[in-house]
C-alpha cells in the first residue's frame, strides 16, 4: 500500500509538471505571436522576455450587442482569468472579442485579432494585424492549425505571410486569396486591390484564410467604426 501510495503520489507530481510545462508552452506562443505580430521584438523562447512585452500592450475586450455592434466592457475584466471565465461560462464564446493595441510616437498606431476559423482538417488560430484606420494590413502570424504539410501548412511560411505586410483592405472581403494569375512576376504584385496569392495546391485552405480575413476585417471594421465616430 505504501509502495503504491509513493507511485501515484509521483506519478501525480509528473503529471502537474508536464501540465505546467504544456501550459507554459502554449501561453509562449500565443503571446508570442501576437507580440510577433505587432511588429514587438523579443526572445521567443523566453517567457520572462516575452510576459513584460505582452503586459505593455493595450489589451481591450468587446461583446456583440447587435449585429454590427460591440461594446467596450475592458473595464469589467481585471484579469486574464476574467476573460477566460466570460468565455467559459458564456452561451456564445463568439460575441466576445479582444484586441489588442500599440500606439508608439512616430509612427502609425498597430491593431492586431486574435482569430479563429475552420480550416480543411481543423481550427486554424492566429493573430491579423492592421492599421488603426483598418484600411491596410499590416502582419499575420499563425499560432496553431492541422492544415496539410507541404500544401495548407504553408500558411506559417514567409511567401504566404509576408503578403499581409502591406496590403489594402477593400470592399465587403476585406482581402481575398486568390489563384495568382498565370505568368504574373512577383514586380507585377498590386499591393492595393485586396488581393494575395493563393498556396498551389491548397484550395481549401487559401479559400478558409480568405473566410478568416474577411470575417476579422468586419468585426475590426465595426469596432473601431464605432470608436472613431
Amino acid at each position: 500500500f505504501v509502495t503504491t501510495a509513493i507511485f501515484v503520489g509521483a506519478l501525480a507530481l509528473v503529471n502537474g509538471g508536464l501540465k505546467s510545462e504544456i501550459d507554459n508552452n502554449i501561453l509562449r506562443a500565443e503571446r508570442s505571436s501576437i507580440l510577433s505580430a505587432l511588429g514587438i521584438e523579443h526572445d521567443r523562447n523566453s517567457l520572462e522576455d516575452i510576459n513584460p512585452k505582452y503586459e505593455s500592450i493595450d489589451i481591450r475586450y468587446y461583446q456583440k450587442v447587435s449585429e454590427g455592434q460591440y461594446q467596450d466592457i475592458s473595464s469589467e475584466i481585471d484579469s486574464p482569468e476574467d476573460w477566460n471565465a466570460r468565455l467559459t461560462f458564456s452561451v456564445d464564446p463568439t460575441e466576445y472579442e479582444v484586441l489588442y493595441y500599440v500606439n508608439q510616437p512616430g509612427s502609425e498606431g498597430l491593431i492586431a485579432k486574435r482569430f479563429t476559423g475552420a480550416g480543411l482538417w481543423g481550427q486554424i488560430e492566429g493573430v491579423l494585424t492592421v492599421n488603426s484606420s483598418v484600411t491596410r494590413t499590416r502582419g499575420l502570424e499563425i499560432i496553431s492549425h492541422n492544415e496539410t504539410p507541404g500544401l495548407g501548412a504553408r500558411i506559417t511560411q514567409d511567401p504566404f505571410r509576408n503578403q499581409l505586410n502591406d496590403e489594402a483592405i477593400v470592399g465587403a472581403a476585406g482581402v481575398q486569396v486568390l489563384k495568382p494569375k498565370e505568368g504574373a512576376s512577383a514586380d507585377e504584385v498590386d499591393r492595393d486591390d485586396g488581393v494575395i496569392d493563393a498556396i498551389t495546391g491548397a484550395t481549401r485552405t487559401s479559400d478558409a484564410m480568405s473566410d478568416i480575413f474577411r470575417k476579422s476585417i468586419s468585426v475590426l471594421r465595426a469596432i473601431e467604426g464605432e470608436s472613431n465616430e
